[in-house]
């Protein structure tokens, strides 16, 4: 379902596209899509973070910190991904980010 939704709106939303620059960038592993569709987290430290795009169910922005639902299943099996932010817009903007990686590996063909 979401799958479905992210290849009708990004290319729409992708418009709003922000400066590139920041540390949180999609990774070009060669031909991908939506389905399998990497995406850097802010760093923790030392550790590195990818998220797959394809499996994220839903976001919860909050003053403080974006959260990011992903892999759940029909029993809430799922994991979530904590990104502090200083204010809404920030986390407005990562969000953004995440929709034009995801339109980047939605535009490019699937060769599987």
């Amino acid at each position: 379902m979401l799958n479905n939704f992210l290849r009708r709106a990004l290319p729409v939303l992708s418009l709003l596209l922000l400066p590139a620059g920041s540390h949180a960038q999609s990774v070009p592993l060669g031909p991908a899509s939506t389905a399998f569709c990497l995406f850097e987290a802010p760093p923790d430290g030392e550790r590195r973070v990818w998220l797959n795009l394809g499996i994220v169910q839903y976001l919860e922005l909050r003053s403080d910190e974006l959260r990011v639902y992903y892999g759940g299943g029909n029993f809430g099996g799922g994991h979530e991904l904590r990104v502090r932010i200083a204010s809404r817009d920030e986390g407005l903007a990562f969000m953004q980010k995440m929709q034009a990686a995801a339109a980047r590996c939605a535009a490019q063909p699937n060769k599987n």
